[in-house]
């Protein structure tokens, strides 16, 4: 979505039908003892009104859907006399505020949703609102604060607070940026064919390298600090690879974490076009079916599980979820 042109501006006494608003988020008085603006506004040009209106009916849309499953499960866990969970707003920091609605956002820059009922198709929405969100934010007085505006970090996961896994969390940081600033070179595209590629969110990178070598055994403590993707593994081999800078490994643990987590990432994000993970140079048309559909390729295991479920995808599932919603505790697979 285009930057909307006009300078922000003091919050007015009436607000408009076409005016957006970012304030704290005043319900945990996070805010109470800073001196900031109480709001800022702009006004949405008219030649941006529907984009912007669009944008936020998906977003009710999806709140109200959110919502109904929140309030039916609450009502399943009271029936079943089963303790309901606590739910914080401890992290939120700002909302915005569009025709009379108000829109929270936690201090990672994310909308503040239960996100136990967000679906894997709904991903593209969220980043599409949390981009626009970052733009608000960058361009606005509340800039200064720094620790709540940086780009989005790693989170901090529920359940795996430990320091181990959060070691590599610049490294995933800096090859996301990377990514979502050239994505074409990531996937072998010609750069006159700019491949539209939905934003890599660094939470699905580091969500995806603790499912798959987040545990406690031996084999993935060795693996988190060499390939924590497990792109490099014999036994595992693909030709397709060889076109992410990899070659067939003889033993586990091969190669250096930076090589081994931009093969991953480069293999994750051409998976998304296809199963073959092959670079989409000679074919221009190629069309990015989406992350969820990436992870399905990318793991590929088709046995059922005990539930009767392809476990590639429970494997998607599961890591969309945990990134989806840091502060809820996702295990992973048993025996990993």
């Amino acid at each position: 979505m285009k930057r909307l042109a006009l300078a922000l501006f003091a919050l007015p006494a009436a607000l408009g039908a076409e005016t957006l608003t970012l304030r704290p988020y005043a319900q945990n008085g996070w805010a109470r003892s800073l001196d900031l603006p109480a709001a800022v506004a702009e006004e949405v040009p008219q030649q941006d009104f529907g984009e912007v209106a669009d944008l936020f009916l998906a977003v009710d849309a999806l709140m109200v859907r959110v919502d109904t499953h929140a309030r039916a499960h609450a009502l399943w866990l009271e029936v079943t006399n089963q303790p309901a969970p606590y739910v914080s707003d401890a992290a939120n920091r700002f909302e915005l505020v569009w025709l009379d609605r108000a829109y929270p956002f936690n201090r990672w820059g994310r909308l503040a949703i239960d996100r136990r009922f967000i679906r894997p198709e709904d991903g593209l929405l969220l980043a599409r609102l949390e981009r626009f969100y970052h733009e608000r934010m960058a361009a606005s007085r509340y800039a200064a604060l720094g620790e709540d505006l940086e780009e989005a970090r790693p989170p901090v996961f529920a359940g795996f607070e430990d320091d181990r896994y959060q070691r590599h969390d610049d490294l995933i940081q800096r090859l996301v940026r990377d990514f979502n600033a050239n994505p074409a070179k990531w996937v072998g595209a010609d750069p006159k064919d700019a491949p539209e590629i939905p934003e890599l969110d660094p939470a699905l990178v580091k969500s995806m390298m603790i499912e798959e070598t987040g545990g406690n055994g031996e084999r993935s403590l060795a693996a988190w600090d060499v390939d924590p993707l497990q792109v490099n593994v014999p036994g595992d081999w693909d030709p397709a690879k060889e076109e992410v800078g990899l070659s067939e490994p003889t033993s586990r643990n091969e190669g250096t974490l930076e090589g081994n987590l931009r093969a991953g990432i480069m293999f994750l994000a051409r998976k998304g076009f296809g199963v073959s993970g092959r670079s989409i140079a000679s074919r221009p048309d190629a069309t990015f079916d989406s992350w969820h559909a990436a992870l399905l390729r990318y793991n590929g295991r088709t046995d059922l599980t005990s539930k009767g479920r392809p476990y590639n995808a429970v494997y998607a599932e599961r890591i969309l979820r945990r990134a989806n919603n840091p502060d809820r505790k996702v295990p992973i697979a048993q025996g990993r």
